[in-house]
């Protein structure tokens, strides 16, 4: 190392205590951390945090795979993006440790930011940055929002800055009269950044390049070697960069639904000139400094401060500034979309800040108090924004949706799902633990574009199909996109909040029937299954658990025949059963008295050109002997007779049942044994 120039600054004062400050801001971010550890990904944020999972799920946790799947876009699955270092790292600490593999990723990603702080203060260091300095950086650095959160999220964010800080590291050492191993950690370290996230090397690699020409201006060193040595380093990073980008892309080509990622390799990436001029990007940028890295209130302060600068200080801050400037810049369209991006350059911007505050907290004519509180006044304002924005978020734990837990329950581990209006939020199939054909925002308008897709899956190995808003129970739509998946008349399971329907091959229909839960689904209704050609299809105790409507009758009837389904008449709940229906009773006690509330639709006769011709109720003792008594008869006819319109109500005196006796209550066709618009329905069935 050459030795410091002569005219190094004086000792700071309360410089011992700063490494104190960073130890307990340490010991707080590390609390921070693990609030929340266990949740899962779901929430803000989940979009990214789950396309990492589930390709991290699907990694082999023996092997190291370049052409690793993530498995949203259909076959074939592999379309990778970054390299897969992080992935990896994850899969094989949960398949070594057992660790589930939401928090061995956020492990994974914790430990990559604290093995980037050494890396960072060498690089300060190499910089001409005072050690007092350097550790009130990293102080601001732990406590930025930012870092505060997705240091700890399922993301590559973290492992890529521990590889590019170690580049910049391994460089600045080398400039600075550093041996040559430091510029195998450079390379390394590089070439693994630029695979891993281009985008954030960049910022690193435009720092390496002010580097460089701080030592030229300093004089510092054998220039030439220097920059000989520094290319060096720099050639395997640009070299693993750009074969990674040309391989991985070549890889995303074969999956003929992959082209939405080119995107995000193209124009898209770097926005326009208009946009890095607009009110609107600066605005939205400028929020994100405040919110993620350092409050409004710390800037003005730094601004502040800036003038009280040393002058070997001051090209070393506007340069750590003009380092986070060039990634938004430069990268203008994923920084303005993107807030997580400023991950990668946000760390200059707090030591350009913390450089500024140094300057203050190094006067030795203030006061003790008042050059400790403006930097204890930023950490206080970045730990504010952190529990504003970001926390809540943090504490936040929604659990993996009922129709994830019933898909992984319906489906086996080597079946495909199937799930449109979602875009590629890889939310269901990831939690499911099933690969997935999605597709992005848009698509699911267009059936021939989804039949095309449905086409390149096996139709054996597909095990639903998740439908969600307008298409989920059309059937033009159905046998246009889906014919080929033969989904059969009706879905397996409708949700009732969100517009969802579940639809399985009809070659699965039984086995998907026999694996559901016995009782009812909290936001899922089970649809009955079609009426065979001979009648109207006959539910057991099972099914009849499954299914909300019969709900509302007391007791639930030990058989039900027909169709029935929930509805609503004047404002109460109705129990919908088209002709010919029977619904099947044994009380366990000794019943007196049959309670009934029934009618017919109003639609069923409002039009004069097409009206139900009547709809008989009855109510029916069934002996065990064979022989029926009926108890009960009437037919509504609310067409032609007003006192038939509405709901009736009637009480039906019961005689003693034998053992092994039955009550059947039925819907039966009208006089004429027409059953159009015969819309009936039940309000209440109770046996007292």
């Amino acid at each position: 190392m050459k030795p410091a120039p002569s005219g190094s600054p004086p000792p700071v004062p309360d410089a011992a205590r700063l490494p104190g400050l960073f130890g307990a801001v340490w010991l707080l971010q590390a609390v921070l951390a693990a609030i929340g550890w266990d949740h899962t990904l779901l929430g803000d944020f989940e979009f990214r945090q789950v396309q990492t999972a589930i390709a991290a799920r699907f990694y082999p946790g023996d092997a190291f795979r370049l052409d690793y799947e993530t498995p949203l876009l259909g076959p074939p699955w592999q379309i990778p993006l970054e390299f897969p270092a992080y992935q990896a790292a994850v899969a094989w600490l949960s398949a070594f440790t057992g660790l589930p593999l939401d928090p061995a990723g956020r492990l994974v990603s914790w430990l990559a930011f604290q093995l980037s702080l050494p890396a960072f203060f060498l690089a300060m260091g190499a910089a001409g940055i005072p050690r007092p300095h350097r550790w009130l950086c990293a102080t601001l650095l732990l406590a930025s929002p930012l870092y505060l959160f997705f240091s700890r999220a399922f993301l590559i964010e973290s492992t890529a800055l521990c590889f590019s800080a170690w580049f910049l590291a391994g460089l600045g050492r080398w400039v600075t009269g550093g041996s040559a191993r430091w510029l195998a950690v450079a390379a390394v370290a590089g070439a693994l950044g630029a695979a891993t996230k281009p985008t954030t090397l960049f910022v690193f690699g435009v720092a390496a390049a002010l580097l460089l020409a701080r030592e030229r201006r300093t004089g510092g060193g054998p220039w030439l070697r220097r920059l000989a040595g520094a290319a060096a380093a720099a050639l395997p990073a640009a070299a693993a960069g750009l074969a990674w980008i040309a391989h991985s892309a070549l890889v995303r080509a074969r999956n003929p639904d992959a082209g939405i990622l080119a995107d995000h390799f193209g124009y898209w990436t770097f926005g326009d000139l208009a946009q890095r001029l607009s009110a609107a990007y600066w605005t939205r940028t400028l929020g994100v400094w405040a919110d993620g890295l350092v409050p409004q209130a710390g800037l003005a302060l730094a601004l502040y401060f800036l003038a009280r600068l040393r002058p070997a200080a001051t090209p070393v801050a506007l340069g750590a500034f003009a380092a986070f400037l060039s990634g938004q810049l430069v990268f203008s369209n994923l920084y303005f979309v993107h807030a997580y991006y400023f991950y990668a350059s946000g760390v200059f911007l707090v030591v350009a800040v913390g450089l500024m505050l140094a300057a203050h907290f190094d006067d030795p004519s203030a006061p003790r108090w008042l050059r400790w509180a403006p930097l204890l006044a930023v950490l206080a304002l970045q730990l504010h924004a952190y529990a504003r924005d970001y926390l809540p978020a943090q504490r936040e734990n929604r659990p993996p949706t009922e129709l994830t837990r019933v898909l992984a329950t319906l489906t086996g581990p080597d079946d495909t799902l199937v799930v449109l209006g979602q875009d590629w939020n890889g939310s269901i199939p990831y939690y499911a633990g099933r690969r997935a054909l999605m597709l992005a925002a848009g698509r699911e308008r267009d059936p021939a574009s989804i039949a095309r897709s449905v086409g390149r899956l096996d139709p054996g190995r597909v095990g639903a199909v998740v439908l969600f808003g307008h298409m989920r129970r059309d059937p033009g739509f159905l046998a246009l996109a889906l014919g080929a998946l033969d989904l059969g008349p009706v879905p397996l399971l409708e949700g009732r909040d969100p517009q969802v329907c579940v639809w399985v091959p009809q070659s699965r229909q039984a086995a998907a029937r026999a694996r559901l839960p016995a009782g009812l689904l909290a936001t899922l209704d089970v649809v009955a299954p079609p009426a065979p050609p001979a009648g109207p299809a006959t539910l057991g105790p099972r099914e009849i658990s499954q299914h909300r409507a019969f709900g509302q009758f007391s007791p639930a009837p030990e058989r039900a025949t027909g169709e029935y389904s929930l509805g609503a008449v004047d404002g109460a709940t109705i129990v919908n059963a088209h002709p010919p229906s029977e619904l099947v009773f044994r009380p366990t006690t000794a019943p007196r008295r049959l309670h009934l509330r029934f009618g017919i639709h109003a639609a069923a006769f409002a039009s004069p050109t097409g009206r139900t011709d009547g709809v008989e109720f009855a109510v029916v003792l069934a002996r065990p002997d064979g022989s029926e008594e009926t108890l009960f008869s009437r037919v509504l006819d609310p067409a032609n007779q007003a006192a038939d319109a509405g709901t009736v109500e009637a009480h039906v005196r019961l005689p003693e049942l034998t053992p092994g006796g039955e009550l059947r209550v039925r819907t039966l066709i009208g006089p004429r044994a027409n059953a159009s618009y015969d819309w009936a329905y039940w309000e209440k069935i109770s046996i007292e």
